[in-house]
Formats: C-alpha cells, structure tokens, sequence
C-alpha cells in the first residue's frame, strides 16, 4: 500500500513539473489559462485544505469548488513568482488594474520612509515588483539565495552574512525617507509571534515592527489578489501605533498585521498561495 501511495505521489510529482515546464514556455496570460483549464485535476496543499475543512466549515460541493479555486490561483502565482525571479516580467503589467499608490505616498509625506510590509500568499513578488517601478530606489528585503531578481534592488535574506546586516541597510533607506519592502510572516528571522487563523498558525517575525520602532516609520501592508484573469495590488491604510514603550508598540502592531492577514484568509480561494510563511 506505502509503496502504491509513493508511486501516485512520484507521477505527480512528474505531472506537476511537466506542468510547470509547459505553462512557463508560454505568454503569462496563456499559463494562467492552462492552470485554470487543469483546476478539476490539482491537489492543493495540507494546510489549505485544512483551513477550507476546519476554518471555513466547507463541505461537499462547495469544498470541491473552493479547492479547485485555490489550486489554479496558487499555481498560477507560483508561475508568475517564477518569472519575476529571472525578470521575465513580459505582459505582466497589462494584467495589472490601476493602483491606488494614495496609502503609501500619505506615509512617506510623514518624511521618515515607509515600510511596505507584503504577506506570503497571493501571485508571488508582485508587490515589490510593482513598488520597484513606482519608486526605483525602493529596498526589497528577500530571500534569493543569491539568485537576483534583475528588475528590484534586493537584500537577500537568503544568506546569513547579508541577512545580518538587513536591519542596517534598511534603516539606511528609511532615513533617507524612502520605502523597504519586507514579508512580515516567514520562517526567517527570530520568532515574534504566532497566532492561530482560522485554523492556520501564522508565524510573524521581529523584523518589520522592530524597523518601524527603530526608525518611527509607518507600515503599509500590501499585496497582489487575483481579481478574475487581472490582478490588483492593495495597500491598507498605515499602521502606526502611538505608543512608546517597545512591549505595546510590538502588541499593537502585531494586532494591525495578523487583522489584516485575518481578511484575506477570508477570502476569495485563489488568492491563498501560503508559499514560504511558515503557515501551517
């Protein structure tokens, strides 16, 4: 039987790459019509499926369709993440609906930098990707390993040496009133926070409030959410938490960030990629 169940996950394995492989040979809008078109067959991930089960209280026929909805949005972000990381960004912009840049620019009128502050699920490095052409000397804080994306100015947290000094180069930019852009959830980094989401455990680090307390800059969570075959980019109002003593300042922006995560498990499907945050 361990050996019949191995044997499915290795052909799927294989189906999964010749997948990839042929729908990255394609223009974007062709590869997310392909993974649209192959929904009824995909498999999404434990930790999907268990928020549909036991957070969302799905069931039967709407289960099925949910899943089917998370399946083709996480392949298809996980596609366009993939394109971004070796720059090919082709097409890309005309998938874009206008973007309301209002949230960051007020922030950065306070004249000490803003903090972008992105989020592990929806189509993967969009965010950055459409802040580093709106401001050219934005900072992405990311993990590469190395592997840099060509079209964003990136501090890899991939590799311990320039992960140590992240926090220095960040405050640089900052202070300078500029924007750095970091993913609040993730397995990097010392252990902040987790909290239980509609029954996902979602693991925020010290990082992004502790640059925001460090610098007085205010955070602006952001992200790309599928909207049909388009996607918009959103940014929230900013979190500014008006206290002093670092213990409340932490709290109250932990609060701001899990609420905001909180809506978008909500939800539309396809926009919960959950790739790299630690959830689980």
């Amino acid at each position: 039987m361990h050996a019949v169940l191995r044997q499915r996950d290795d052909l799927r394995h294989v189906a999964g790459a010749l997948t990839r492989q042929v729908a990255a040979s394609l223009p974007v809008k062709g590869a997310l019509r392909l993974y649209r078109w192959l929904a009824p067959l995909g498999r999404v991930s434990q930790p999907v499926r268990r928020l549909a089960v036991e957070g969302l209280g799905l069931e039967d026929r709407a289960l099925v369709h949910w899943q089917r909805r998370a399946w083709w949005g996480s392949a298809a972000s996980r596609d366009i993440k993939d394109r971004l990381a070796v720059g090919r960004d082709a097409g890309l912009d005309r998938m874009l609906l206008p973007i309301d840049w209002s949230p960051l620019e007020t922030a950065l009128a306070l004249g000490r930098g803003a903090i972008a502050v992105g989020g592990h699920f929806g189509p993967g490095n969009v965010v950055p990707w459409a802040i580093a052409r709106r401001f050219p000397d934005a900072l992405c804080l990311l993990a590469v390993g190395r592997a840099m994306p060509p079209r964003f100015r990136v501090h890899d947290l991939g590799v311990p040496d320039s992960r140590a000094t992240a926090l220095m180069a960040a405050r640089a930019v900052l202070r300078r009133g500029g924007v750095v852009y970091v993913s609040a959830d993730g397995k990097l980094g010392g252990a902040c926070s987790e909290r239980n989401l509609l029954g996902l455990r979602v693991r925020v680090g010290a990082g992004a409030p502790l640059l925001g307390r460090l610098c007085g800059a205010p955070a602006v969570p952001a992200c790309a959410l599928w909207e049909g075959t388009r996607i918009r980019v959103e940014l929230a109002p900013s979190i500014q938490p008006g206290v002093e003593d670092p213990t409340a300042w932490q709290d109250a922006w932990l609060e701001a960030y899990y609420r905001w995560i909180d809506g978008h498990l909500r939800g539309p499907a396809e926009n919960l990629q959950i790739d790299g945050g630690g959830w689980r």
